[in-house]
């Protein structure tokens, strides 16, 4: 509705090609007579990157002008072009210049600025707009040259009215004033011919009979003269527009007021077509209103255009919607088997089985979740591919997280004889909101990298806070190995999909490579940067960096002071290691030394002894070369002078029978490498004396000692290896589960029985979950207990489906394949009076 400017008509492509496009920065430039002109744009930094004039060849809007194909710019340097959100000021990596085409004439230029490479889908959609934009423009350009002989004509008629004026009252001069006349005449006859060849002109009287009608308007109406003149205009009305529409019209211009809007008219031979219509009141001698003149300008390619832009978005929300139905279907029953192959795995883990059966049932688990793996970046692609990929914005303990990714991460790189310090750092006592799933998988990838390329060393992970204020943080992430490395050339197109280094690597280590570019993406997500510095053979150091919010409510900060008495020796050959204990000792206000062997340990400690001043604590490295942890434990035991400092072991190779053995040897603690900053503090506690919460010997195993439940609960799933699955996990912590196959079973379960908790698969026969929870939480049920908790135990993954849960009644979510400790910690939150 209304007149279609040129930043109208901006501001439309650019919102168009938004919702379809991950394309952050937009801008459309026409072409004038010397030159292109910026018409509007999206998320524009002006001040630093745009020209509003652009002379042909100049730049490279200026170059794409001059040609007729999509310029593309990758690795667009640093600082070159920015653009501007409500949050930030970011810069994007790729440049796409798309000429915009109207009969082989370059009449416009579309500007699109991206954080990635288009998809071939997207480059399709900028190709089959080059043409019709060009038409769009073309055609607005005809209307506003239309407007502009229209307002040169009309001040002629004007300066022709002065002239006539001037003769009725002056008779003097009278041949110099009718030359003036002949000149106003031939003007005015030359401008009207020239309005003539662009648009259709009618003029009517005050009752609307067509006076005039020039050969445009008779040649689009299908008309003749003759067939025009004498009749009223509503001979063209195609009864689009009610009555209303047309007084309201007629009211406006009777008064002396211009009117415009576009109209769809009539043929004589009973087709439609829109015009522009400018509608001007005419006024005689006396100033009394004698009739109406209507400049039009033919816009039904143009209608007809964006009709077609119209279908061509419905088409693309059809298409994601399919998309999207066809992720969540593949999701779906991707994880449905994987559940049942990765539950069934550790069921068969925890049963009696010799060394050879151990081994072959761990492959096959490492298989599935390598597996899994690959599958959850698949569908991550996709879901970044469909612009579906979102953050859940919680509360984050990023302290937590680490030592959660380390612990999870840390036999994939013990097995290899690696050392794994995650983190690398003291971390930061602080609480953010940010997607701590999200983080957690950007961070998986990169140490999951650094182990599959690292073959002796160490891979370390620091985390620092680079900038705060009071309400955001920016992090720096970093990842360090001691691997292969990677040279100057592999590096560039390292975090595009589907890319590893090169293909002998991606043969002999695997891998989709979609993992940096699932990183990429989600780090760009969260507002941050991601690349990496590496030199060939000495290792690599990946890092990012991420925006964050800071929580409103902190934790508050315990005091790290009480062990300011004690005096410990850290006894490591790794010297990454030993910097990390010395700067947490240093913080927690701890006397300490650092030594690199078992026999530098040795002379420490006598020298001390002697002294007068011995160590209180000796924490000890298990592995390391000519005397290993234990030998010089039992060395410092059997010497009288030393045999009362307090031993505490780390080890990276823990075994479930360790904690006898060292306790024989003499240790009084021993933890668990990487090492958790928290537990570690609170061993020095509990080694100390000062703390008696746990007088047990802390090991690594001790964590997994299971809580056990007396409860009764049901699971509701029609798949049969998944309700194995489900009962073998439920009875590790002591809980006897009743099946149900689908809704309607379990509808008849509840009736009857009372249950503590239920476990419900969403996509059933007979009768989904959702439908399921919503009968159960009905008040008017017969059910007995309406407001049992109820857990989403689906295989259903994606963005949506944990809120359509919560939305159906349902209390938590799990997803498969099944988590063991996810399960714990639901178990602990909804069974919390039923633990014995």
């Amino acid at each position: 509705k209304g007149e279609l400017t040129f930043q109208k008509l901006g501001a439309l492509v650019c919102q168009f090609l938004a919702q379809y496009l991950p394309a952050p920065a937009l801008s459309f430039y026409v072409v004038e007579e010397k030159g292109l002109r910026l018409a509007d744009g999206y998320a524009l930094n002006k001040s630093k990157n745009r020209d509003e004039s652009i002379n042909f060849g100049q730049g490279l809007v200026g170059q794409a002008a001059l040609g007729t194909e999509v310029l593309v710019i990758s690795n667009v340097p640093k600082g070159s072009f920015q653009i501007t959100s409500s949050l930030m000021i970011s810069e994007v990596s790729m440049l796409y210049f798309v000429p915009l085409i109207n009969n082989d004439k370059v009449v416009g230029v579309l500007e699109i600025g991206s954080f990635c490479p288009l998809s071939k889908a997207g480059r399709k959609l900028l190709a089959s707009l080059q043409e019709p934009l060009g038409s769009i423009i073309q055609d607005q350009m005809s209307r506003l040259n239309s407007q502009q002989q229209y307002a040169l004509i009309a001040s002629n008629e004007a300066k022709l009215a002065s002239v006539n004026q001037t003769l009725a009252f002056e008779n003097q001069d009278k041949a110099k004033r009718a030359a003036e006349l002949i000149i106003a005449n031939e003007d005015l006859a030359a401008q009207k011919k020239a309005m003539d060849e662009h648009s259709l002109v009618s003029v009517t009287d005050i009752k609307g009979t067509i006076t005039y009608a020039n050969d445009k308007f008779c040649a689009i109406s299908g008309y003749s003269r003759a067939e025009l003149i004498g009749k009223n205009h509503r001979l063209l009305n195609s009864e689009n527009q009610p009555k209303d529409y047309w007084r309201n019209m007629f009211m406006k211009v009777s008064k002396g007021a211009v009117w415009h809007d576009e109209v769809c008219n009539k043929a004589k031979d009973g087709h439609l077509y829109w015009v522009d219509t400018t509608v001007v009141p005419l006024y005689d001698g006396a100033n009394r209103l004698s009739g109406y003149t209507s400049i039009r300008t033919d816009i039904t390619d143009q209608k007809a255009i964006i009709s077609n832009l119209a279908e061509a978005k419905k088409q693309a929300e059809v298409a994601n919607e399919s998309k999207t139905d066809f992720l969540a279907n593949m999701s779906h029953e991707i994880r449905t088997p994987m559940n049942g192959v990765i539950g069934m795995t550790n069921l068969l883990l925890d049963t009696e089985l010799n060394k050879e059966q151990h081994s072959f049932a761990k492959t096959a688990k490492n298989s599935a979740e390598s597996l899994l793996t690959i599958i959850n970046d698949i569908l991550d692609f996709s879901k970044v591919e469909a612009g579906m990929l979102e953050l859940e914005l919680i509360d984050l303990d990023l302290a937590l997280l680490l030592h959660e990714l380390g612990s999870s991460i840390a036999f994939n790189a013990h097995e290899k004889g690696l050392e794994l310090l995650c983190p690398a750092n003291p971390m930061p006592h602080q609480i953010f909101i940010a997607d701590p799933g999200r983080i957690r998988q950007i961070l998986n990838n990169l140490v999951s990298n650094a182990i599959k390329f690292t073959e002796q060393g160490e891979v370390a992970v620091y985390c620092t806070v680079s900038k705060q204020t009071r309400l955001r943080s920016q992090l720096l992430f970093e990842v360090r190995d001691t691997g292969i490395g990677i040279n100057a050339e592999q590096q560039v197109g390292l975090f595009e999909r589907f890319s590893q280094a090169d293909g002998s690597t991606t043969r002999k280590f695997g891998g989709t490579g979609l993992g940096l570019a699932i990183s990429k993406q989600l780090v760009e997500l969260m507002g941050g940067e991601i690349g990496v510095k590496s030199t060939m053979d000495k290792g690599a150091s990946f890092w990012f960096t991420l925006d964050l919010a800071n929580a409103t409510i902190q934790q508050p900060l315990k005091s790290l002071a009480n062990l300011h008495d004690q005096k410990l020796l850290v006894v490591d050959d790794n010297l990454t290691n030993r910097t990390l204990l010395s700067q947490l000792l240093t913080n927690w206000q701890v006397e300490h030394t650092l030594v690199d062997s078992g026999k530098a340990a040795l002379e420490s400690l006598k020298v001390a002894a002697a002294a007068g001043h011995p160590y209180h604590i000796a924490i000890l490295d298990m592995q390391m070369p000519e005397m290993d942890g234990s030998q010089l434990a039992t060395k410092i035991k059997n010497d009288i002078s030393l045999a009362d400092t307090q031993l505490v072991m780390l080890t990276s190779q823990g075994q479930r029978d360790d904690a006898k053995k060292f306790k024989a040897v003499g240790f009084t603690a021993y933890l668990n490498k990487p090492v958790d900053q928290l537990a570690l503090y609170n061993v020095l506690l509990q080694v100390t004396g000062i703390s008696q919460d746990d007088p047990r010997l802390v090991t690594r195993y001790t964590s997994r000692e299971l809580p056990q439940f007396k409860a009764q609960t049901l699971v509701v799933d029609d798949n049969a290896i998944n309700q194995k699955v489900a009962q073998g996990l439920l009875k590790k912590f002591g809980i006897q589960a009743e099946l149900a196959a689908n809704g309607d079973e379990a509808l008849k379960a509840v009736a009857t029985r009372h249950y503590d908790l239920i476990f419900m698969d969403c996509q059933m026969p007979v009768m989904d979950g959702y439908e399921a929870s919503r009968r159960i939480r009905d008040a008017k049920s017969s059910i007995l207990d309406s407001a049992v908790p109820i857990i989403a135990m689906t295989a259903n993954n994606m963005q949506g489906d944990r809120e359509k849960c919560l939305a159906a009644g349902m209390s938590d979510f799990i997803s498969k394949p099944v988590d063991p400790n996810i399960l714990q910690q639901t178990l602990l939150k909804w069974l919390p009076q039923a633990k014995t």
